[in-house]
């Protein structure tokens, strides 16, 4: 019997539950067309996630579906976001969050993230993805960090999030990404990439990949203490 999950967004929040879905067999993850702050849910993380060899298929959950207001459901078997139930939410990082609400013991600091295509970007770079969110009471110099990056720098986020950086810390190139796998993909091929708490780390954590992070001050919800993980300060 294929087993079914469902998750109603963020972004982030669906990639960080993929090693609890792994540990649990796997099977058909359901997603709404939108969720909060993730516009084009479905739509946009389909390709990627249908790339983990624990997801057999992608299917849309019906409109208006959202964990504010979330009905059992007979047809689901396993709702992640039951993961904002846990007592420590906020000071416990994400994958350890769902691994302690489903009863999973497994070793999550290992690549957990497949991501497979050609580099959307050639040569060597660096990303940088600086987004609104999780950035009260931020002390980090961004000028300072850009600044210090070697080589060639490539802003990746929406228009508005390159805009915004463009705007208070400097010019820069800018790629847009179609969707979540060519952004995966970008992370994948990049030297590394310099962020704060947003979709991208999310990323590069499951891809192990070098990446220096803006963490809001009082959460540990995305530290990882991996050897792939650097705080900026």
């Amino acid at each position: 019997m294929v087993k079914t999950f469902r998750h109603s967004g963020k972004i982030g929040d669906v990639i960080f539950s993929l090693p609890t879905i792994r540990e649990m067999g796997g099977g058909i993850l359901y997603l709404p067309s939108k969720a909060p702050e993730s516009t084009g849910l479905y739509e946009n993380m389909r390709s990627l996630l249908l790339q983990q060899p624990f997801i057999q298929d992608v299917k849309e959950y019906p409109s208006g579906y959202s964990y504010e207001h979330l009905a059992p459901d007979p047809h689901i078997d396993i709702d992640l976001d039951q993961h904002r139930t846990h007592p420590l939410r906020g000071r416990v990082n994400m994958v350890k969050r769902y691994f302690e609400v489903f009863g999973i013991d497994a070793d999550w600091k290992q690549p957990w993230l497949t991501v497979e295509g050609e580099p959307p970007i050639s040569g060597e770079y660096s990303l940088i993805n600086l987004t609104p969110r999780f950035r009260d009471h931020s002390t980090i110099d961004w000028r300072r960090v850009y600044n210090a990056i070697p080589g060639r720098k490539i802003f990746v986020g929406t228009p508005q999030e390159y805009a915004h950086f463009v705007e208070k810390v400097s010019e820069i190139e800018y790629f847009e990404t179609k969707d979540l796998l060519t952004l995966a993909l970008t992370i994948r091929y990049s030297l590394a990439l310099y962020c704060n708490q947003s979709c991208a780390l999310s990323l590069a954590q499951g891809l192990q990949k070098n990446y220096h992070l803006e963490k809001k001050p009082g959460k540990t919800n995305c530290l990882f203490y991996t050897p792939n993980e650097f705080i900026l300060i």
